[in-house]
């Protein structure tokens, strides 16, 4: 009934924010905003100028249309971006890259089907970079998750090292271990843009599918962390595994 009751107070729609309040069903939490939040300046982002992420712990991503703060995590995360073009999944999606960066331990790979250069500037740090949608390219990002199945498999022999010397007690990574010098252990941060580009692709989609799927599952605890985005994350463009599996999902 929020819009009665805006329409009620002669407010915008978006200015009249009701939820529940703690106590009993029956109290409300009305917050009403000084302007309607579709004119509201979204303040900077606090990590833009200076700072430093801990992707073991949560970091500023977002705001609310109050202008509090969202905040979000990558380790032990994969994200899923969907959004139609143009409604900024793109822009989500950099961001979480853009802080996975600002963590000096982080191995950062990207690779954007889409040909336009949304990455370009982070293409001097990254281990991997590709970007359009042509078949080398494509075949390329379909190498890496090749590569990726065969990285978790050399880091699961090397948690099971560790946890017999009692330094991963939950057979996962751990921010000492991540920060260990030679324990290959380091985060790694794999982006893909546009990933529907190469599960739908003829001759790598398939394969790649089933690749990206166990990668998901086995690379949680072992420090590494996808970053999916997509326009509309259904059965055609994603294959069904992944959508069920992948933990956290941005739209």
């Amino acid at each position: 009934r929020r819009g009665r009751l805006a329409s009620a107070m002669r407010l915008p729609l978006d200015q009249v924010w009701p939820e529940p309040a703690a106590g009993h069903p029956g109290r409300l939490a009305l917050w009403v905003g000084y302007e309607p939040s579709s004119q509201m300046k979204q303040p900077p982002w606090p990590l833009l100028r200076d700072g430093q992420v801990d992707v073991f712990k949560p970091f500023p991503f977002a705001t609310t249309p109050r202008m509090e703060t969202v905040n979000a995590e990558l380790m032990f995360r994969n994200w899923l971006f969907g959004g139609q073009p143009g409604s900024g999944k793109t822009f989500g999606l950099r961001l979480a890259v853009l802080a996975a960066a600002l963590d000096p331990r982080a191995e950062i790979r990207i690779y954007e089907l889409k040909g336009v250069g949304d990455f370009k500037v982070l293409e001097p740090i990254c281990t991997e970079y590709g970007n359009g949608f042509d078949d080398e390219t494509i075949a390329r990002c379909a190498a890496m998750f090749g590569w990726l199945y065969k990285e978790c498999e050399r880091r699961s022999k090397r948690i099971a090292h560790y946890n017999a010397l009692g330094k991963a007690p939950e057979n996962k990574v751990t921010p000492e271990l991540a920060s260990l010098k030679g324990s290959g252990l380091h985060p790694l941060i794999v982006a893909v843009d546009e990933i529907q580009e190469l599960f739908l692709h003829p001759q790598y989609g398939k394969e790649a599918g089933e690749i990206c799927e166990k990668v998901i599952k086995l690379g949680r605890a072992l420090g590494v962390i996808l970053l999916l985005g997509t326009q509309i994350p259904d059965k055609d463009s994603l294959p069904t595994g992944i959508t069920r599996n992948v933990n956290t999902r941005f739209c």
